[in-house]
């Protein structure tokens, strides 16, 4: 709190109490202060707002049509898209498919581009400049997650990343659990 940090032995620079003197130069200090701490307070949570479902013809301008999961359509210029076998069913969710990819493909998040999350699959797009190298580490098996597969969207690629026995979904492995 602020009264903690007042009261400790903690000083601020020689800059910031420069800086707070021509901040109250010529100006009631307690106005300055309440002016600081308005100007520190959270903005306030937004009012709720009515959202509607989209209509067919705004999901296919899009490029998405949330029935059949994320569209292989081509990904924007300046990107290669990519196509992984873990969806919304299996846990996928946006930060979490940009994760994998990243530690998988020894990627910076800044390389990846758009991510759609689909029931059974997710597509994700790479900045063409990294897609190659990208593309040869992703092709080995990943030791944390064997199951995943992750193909190049209208590439070739062979596998579509389903597998046997689980119709294609998939939880990725969290590690070793604690056991009690």
């Amino acid at each position: 709190s602020i009264h903690a940090r007042l009261s400790s032995d903690e000083v601020p620079s020689q800059k910031q109490i420069d800086y707070a003197k021509k901040l109250i130069d010529g100006r009631d200090p307690a106005v300055v202060v309440a002016t600081l701490l308005e100007a520190a307070q959270p903005s306030p949570a937004r009012a709720p707002m009515e959202v509607r479902e989209p209509s067919p013809v705004e999901r296919e301008r899009h490029g998405r049509d949330d029935r059949r999961g994320p569209a292989a359509s081509q990904a924007r210029p300046g990107y290669v898209r990519y196509e992984i076998n873990w969806g919304e069913r299996g846990g996928a969710a946006p930060n979490r498919i940009l994760g994998h990819v990243c530690r998988r493909g020894e990627i910076r998040g800044h390389l990846i581009g758009a991510i759609e999350i689909g029931p059974e699959r997710s597509t994700f797009d790479v900045k063409d400049s990294a897609a190659a190298r990208f593309e040869k580490l992703v092709q080995r098996p990943d030791p944390r997650d064997p199951k995943l597969r992750i193909v190049r969207v209208g590439g070739g690629g062979g596998d579509r990343g389903g597998y046997a026995g689980r119709g294609g979904r998939h939880r990725p492995n969290r590690g070793p659990k604690n056991r009690r």
